[in-house]
């Protein structure tokens, strides 16, 4: 059940659909209005006020959904903020941080029964969410846990997908992940990522093509030497558009336009990398591009602070897809306004049993807001404590800017690179002799399909 706002506060938000049909008996005469802040049913009459006032506007183009859980909506939403503030995109936030569900699954050495990550994707897919979204995104354990389930059940017609450490392109435990051949996967990869582990960057990257099916032709990765686990904001704020963007326009053809926009942008900004895509089922290209960056291992990761005792978090696991803008000020009294108005809503529909079902369901989502109150807690006394921690000054490591911005995107096929080298030895001015062409790297605004509506957006 998608949080929203309830009864008149429907004009505070931009109308984004109407459907004059009901298509449940108890929906005749009641059109379903879509706004920035949820889903709501008024009478035919409400909703031509609305037109009447002109807050219609047309719905945006695409949905994208970012699945909170690993996705750092608490340290880079600004991006995601921003991401929203496009005209094509309508950007929501699936899930939350720190809930019951949010740990490994059993058959993970650190994994719990349920309720789990495994069920928590479980659940997206049982409420829809993969057919309203044209585009996910993921990081860390979302595109460990949460993306192969979703591969499993949609298949061929699963969203793309842009996936932040890569983590559905690694060895995990439990079955091998059943990746659709054609599946559009978009990843970012860090060479400061736990999640290399001990590999070389050149054993890094052929790991993660390991990892694609050979059926496959649609699989791109950016590998970025400098990147963390959490990605930097400036780092991600450049690439995140363009990877949506080409993540959204691949169809048959590779989008090498939107590849090479990302590239580009992650130069202009100083960082050095490679990108890697699928020309055919297979079949793997690889380009360089920024200045060469040394090879060296990643930090382990930090270790996590201890926390105080609490009370236990309130047993609730319904799935809350929340505007990123409203994702991002959200405090626990909302989430408890919320389950308050359920419940009251739920009180008074008790009555009719047409309604049990509905019923059911305000409770369910009434307990899922009482434990995004206590997760919403928790996140504002650790904020508390970082503020109140004095300030280390601690070096920053930057690559350098390429020459003059005109380094060049070298194409270079995977087997031209000796394995002995890593992938910071292979340099993008002279690779086996051959000069890099020149790029102006003028960047270009990021587009994204001409499309009335995206192919799930009518979901």
């Amino acid at each position: 059940m998608a949080v929203g706002s309830f009864g008149p506060k429907v004009e505070e938000g931009m109308v984004e659909d109407i459907d004059e049909q009901g298509r449940r008996e108890e929906d005749r005469g009641l059109a379903k209005v879509s706004t920035q802040q949820g889903v709501e049913s008024l009478t035919l009459g409400d909703a031509s006020r609305l037109l009447l006032r002109e807050v219609w506007t047309p719905r945006k183009a695409f949905r994208v959904s970012i699945v909170a859980p690993g996705a750092g909506v608490g340290s880079v939403g600004s991006v995601f903020a921003k991401l929203g503030s496009s005209p094509s995109l309508q950007v929501d936030v699936v899930g939350k941080k720190g809930m019951p569900y949010d740990r490994y699954p059993d058959s993970w050495e650190s994994g719990a029964a349920a309720p789990n990550l495994q069920t928590f994707a479980r659940d997206i897919v049982r409420i829809g969410v993969p057919l309203r979204t044209d585009c996910f995104i993921l990081g860390s354990r979302g595109g460990q846990v949460v993306l192969p389930v979703i591969w499993e059940a949609m298949g061929n017609a699963s969203p793309p997908a842009v996936v932040v450490n890569g983590g559905c392109a690694m060895g995990l435990p439990g079955p091998p992940t059943q990746w659709p051949a054609r599946a559009v996967t978009v990843m970012l990869l860090g060479g400061q990522d736990y999640f290399r582990g001990a590999k070389s960057s050149y054993e890094y990257l052929l790991d993660t093509r390991k990892h694609v099916s050979s059926q496959n032709a649609s699989t791109a990765f950016l590998y970025v030497p400098e990147m963390k686990h959490m990605p930097q904001e400036e780092l991600l704020g450049a690439v995140l558009p363009r990877l949506v963007s080409a993540a959204l326009t691949w169809n048959d053809d590779v989008p090498l336009e939107q590849l090479l926009s990302a590239a580009q942008a992650l130069e202009c900004s100083g960082w050095g990398g490679r990108l890697c895509y699928t020309s055919g089922p297979g079949l793997w290209k690889e380009m360089v591009f920024g200045q060469p960056t040394m090879d060296r291992p990643p930090a382990p990761p930090s270790p996590r602070p201890p926390r105080q005792p609490r009370a236990p978090c309130p047993f609730g696991t319904a799935v809350s897809v929340t505007p990123i803008k409203l994702a991002l000020m959200q405090t626990s009294e909302h989430h408890r306004q919320a389950a308050a108005e359920a419940r009251r809503m739920a009180k008074e529909l008790s009555a009719d049993p047409q309604k049990r079902l509905l019923c059911n369901q305000l409770v369910e989502f009434a307990h899922g807001q009482d434990a995004e109150a206590w997760v919403a807690e928790e996140d504002c006394q650790q904020d508390a404590k970082i503020r109140a921690a004095p300030l280390q000054q601690t070096p920053v490591l930057r690559p350098h800017m390429s020459r003059a911005h005109t380094q060049s995107l070298l194409m270079v096929e995977p087997q031209q690179i000796p394995a002995a080298k890593t992938v910071a030895q292979a340099s993008p001015i002279y690779a086996h002799g051959r000069p890099a062409l020149q790029s102006s790297l003028r960047l270009q605004p990021v587009g994204f399909p001409k499309s009335q509506l995206g192919r799930h957006a009518g979901a």
